[in-house]
């Protein structure tokens, strides 16, 4: 495991992290831990979405060259729904 140092860290944002932590019964590390560990989620899951769509939309141009303009699924949805 890795240790971090975070210097600088605003004495009301220190105060709100030991808040939390005192309100779960857990340690300050603990709560920063999980708050970084989101944080690398979210940073892993818009880095996966990055890659992923231009894939996705290379596979919606060649399925609109094979098959055409496609009926708007949502536009028949209601359609069926009003009869």
């Amino acid at each position: 495991m890795r240790h971090l140092t975070i210097r600088n860290l605003p004495d009301d944002v220190h105060e709100t992290l030991k808040e939390e932590a005192s309100a779960s019964h857990v340690s300050t590390t603990r709560v920063v831990l999980a708050a970084l560990t989101e944080y690398a989620e979210t940073i892993r899951r818009r880095q996966r979405l990055t890659q992923v769509i231009p894939q996705m939309n290379a596979l919606r141009r060649k399925i609109h060259r094979r098959i055409g303009k496609t009926t708007d699924s949502a536009r028949l949805l209601r359609a069926d729904r009003t009869r």
